[in-house]
């Protein structure tokens, strides 16, 4: 399995990615001055961690769960923390942009005034909420996936043995 191999490792690249997002936290939480948008900076960083921690945990319990993946997922299930830490890590780097140029929490329509670079932040934000939605979106199908095929298994087994026992009992039927 060579180095590489080793760095594909989807429990290594969930905990970096799990860690990242919680030192991330950590650090936005530290730079709260008032009601900005650092503050759902801070949890969404905090959030994410969490989450891609859940992630990475069901990826190493999928197959002792009796849930193996088909052969084409192994890379992606490596990559799939991955992509959802570095998409939350610029979801709140986006929303801590903005809340460092001043951008109020919850505030709408006219209330909004927007500068450059809150506007900067807000598209960085975007960005970032769309490659973690893509790393859950490839969370899903991977689950599923691991689901659909312990499924066809199942029912392929279940198959064989009802052919089995009816072969079984036809060839008691044909000694009588």
């Amino acid at each position: 399995e060579g180095r590489l191999g080793r760095l594909l490792d989807v429990r290594l690249l969930g905990l970096a990615s799990s860690m990242g997002l919680t030192l991330l936290g950590f650090a936005l939480g530290a730079m709260i001055r008032g009601s900005n948008t650092m503050v759902p900076a801070h949890y969404h960083a905090a959030i994410g961690a969490v989450t891609v921690a859940f992630m990475t945990v069901t990826h190493v319990l999928l197959e002792p769960l009796g849930l193996p993946l088909p052969r084409r997922f192994p890379r992606l299930t490596a990559w799939q923390p991955a992509l959802f830490g570095a998409g939350q890590t610029i979801f709140a780097a986006g929303f801590a942009l903005a809340g460092a140029a001043g951008m109020e929490r919850k505030v709408y329509g006219v209330e909004q005034v927007r500068s450059a670079t809150q506007t900067a932040g807000l598209a960085i934000m975007g960005i970032g909420g769309l490659v973690a939605v893509a790393g859950g979106l490839l969370f899903l199908a991977i689950v599923g996936a691991a689901w659909r095929s312990a499924l066809a298994r199942r029912e392929s087994s279940d198959l064989r043995r009802i052919e089995w026992k009816q072969a079984k009992t036809a060839s008691i039927h044909s000694r009588s």
